[in-house]
């Protein structure tokens, strides 16, 4: 045999020590790692980073946030003052958006009915995400009986049209006197996080028999681990698009309750009282239904963006 420096020694022997020679310093740089380690968190928001429309989603988001804060604060009127002689004034520099028939101005009503609609949709976002992933998970998880009984309750209540459970739990609280705010994230809370048991129950199935859960179950993992720190956080791309959608459905949810007198009520505005408000003038002063409408669009929008590079980005069989 021959070694690298030209020395030869037979087979069974030991080559002579002349045969090697020191390494040089720059020797152990061939043995680093070129890359940085990244953990499972920091690739994601690195995916994420990449994806412009994520990134807009994002920043939209953001600055819709600061705006319901801080905007209503900023701006010279109340939601609720009126002024006889100026209603139905179009769009000017001292009301950007124009009045209502009561020449309240509509601007600072759509600033402050940001806080309204966006507080329904993370709030009861956060609700659904909650229930349905608890439900849906323990449903999925421990299988056979349990199963049939959880998802046989899931069936009866998909057949219930949802808007009716929520009118009648609005009523219902209503009644009790529960503040019309309260009511609706209660309601809507309470009713929309079927969809998310039925997909957290698919996902959870075609996981809990691959190796990492199995692998868990063996060395002795309780359930709830198994579960809470395995299963879910590998099924968190289609979750998290199912909270994302269900943000604009909470908002369009809350907007018709408080057009049939069931939600937020006068002065008391968001954005689907304001546009449907405005839905009665609208040939003559459409300006009272565009503007709502393009706030709930650009939120829909920012969040469906937002959700998919969510989903791109934490789906572990995307990671490179």
């Amino acid at each position: 045999m021959t070694t690298k420096a030209g020395w030869e020694f037979k087979e069974g022997t030991l080559p002579d020590a002349g045969a090697f020679a020191p390494a040089s310093k720059n020797s152990g740089d061939l043995q680093q790692i070129a890359g940085r380690p990244t953990t499972y968190w920091s690739d994601a928001i690195r995916r994420v980073r990449r994806n412009k429309l994520a990134v807009i989603g994002f920043w939209v988001i953001v600055a819709l946030f600061v705006i319901a804060i801080v905007g209503p604060m900023l701006s010279p009127y109340t939601y609720a003052e009126q002024d006889l002689t100026n209603t139905y004034q179009s769009p000017t520099l001292r009301h950007p958006f124009g009045t209502d028939q009561l020449g309240r101005d509509q601007m600072t009503r759509v600033l402050y009915g940001s806080r309204i609609s966006l507080a329904v949709g993370v709030v009861c976002a956060a609700l659904n995400f909650a229930i349905g992933v608890t439900y849906g998970g323990i449903a999925a998880y421990f299988g056979g009986r349990v199963d049939n009984i959880m998802m046989r309750i899931v069936d009866i209540l998909y057949g219930i049209p949802t808007l009716i459970i929520v009118i009648l739990l609005t009523v219902l609280f209503k009644d009790r006197g529960v503040n019309p705010l309260v009511n609706v994230f209660i309601a809507i809370g309470l009713t929309y996080w079927l969809p998310m048991a039925r997909i957290v129950r698919g996902e959870i199935l075609s996981l809990k028999e691959r190796e990492f859960a199995l692998a868990a179950k063996t060395i002795g993992a309780p359930n709830n681990r198994i579960l809470f720190k395995h299963l879910i956080p590998n099924a968190m791309g289609p979750i998290i698009v199912t909270v994302t959608l269900e943000v604009p459905s909470a908002i369009f949810t809350e907007a018709f309750l408080s057009y049939i007198g069931l939600g937020v009520s006068a002065p008391v505005a968001s954005w689907g009282v304001l546009a449907s408000d405005g839905t009665e003038a609208i040939r003559s002063f459409p300006y009272l239904v565009v503007f709502p409408a393009l706030a709930i669009s650009l939120t829909m929008f920012a969040f469906n963006f937002l959700g998919d590079g969510l989903r791109d980005a934490l789906d572990p069989r995307l990671r490179q």
